[in-house]
């Protein structure tokens, strides 16, 4: 594997494991708000990113390469809303996409076929991620300040399973 493109996997998934941290951090939001819906949502968002890095760390171990563990920002705790805060999830993931994309593209361009078959699983996830936290930010946004509307929604969102 080509020197750069595994230097740009590992931090690939340095952000996997921040955006965990993220997610716990807009947990906290929502806990603090008492939005238990809402910080069940965040807490198993959190968990499927740390999924996500570990297959990062487990593809480039089994490559036989050494990786790092980078420190991390403070993640952002004060949102004025849940839809702001739902709102800074859904960059986050366009974020993401957007580092899956080029990972994908230099992989082509190296004519790394196990990377290109690696990152085409975060491709299609990364479909997901974005649909789900769009729909929650659409509905969010229908809902308004509606205080029925935003406690019903934050009840759908403390059953997600996932």
């Amino acid at each position: 594997m080509d020197k750069k493109l595994f230097e740009n996997l590992d931090e690939q998934m340095n952000m996997e494991y921040e955006s965990a941290y993220i997610y716990k951090a807009m947990a906290a939001y929502a806990a603090e708000e008492d939005w238990t819906g809402s910080e069940h949502w965040f807490n198993e968002q959190a968990r499927e990113e740390i999924m996500h890095a570990e297959k990062f760390r487990n593809f480039l171990h089994d490559k036989g390469f050494k990786i790092s563990f980078k420190g991390m920002q403070a993640a952002k705790t004060d949102y004025k809303s849940l839809l702001e805060a739902f709102q800074a999830a859904l960059e986050h993931e366009q974020l993401i996409t957007n580092n899956i994309k080029k990972l994908y593209k230099e992989a082509v361009e190296k004519e790394d076929y196990e990377v290109q078959v690696f990152l085409n699983w975060f491709i299609e996830e990364q479909v997901e991620e974005e649909a789900n936290v769009g729909s929650v930010v659409a509905r969010l946004e229908k809902i308004g300040d509606s205080t029925n509307g935003l406690f019903m929604m934050d009840k759908a969102l403390g059953k997600r399973e996932d």
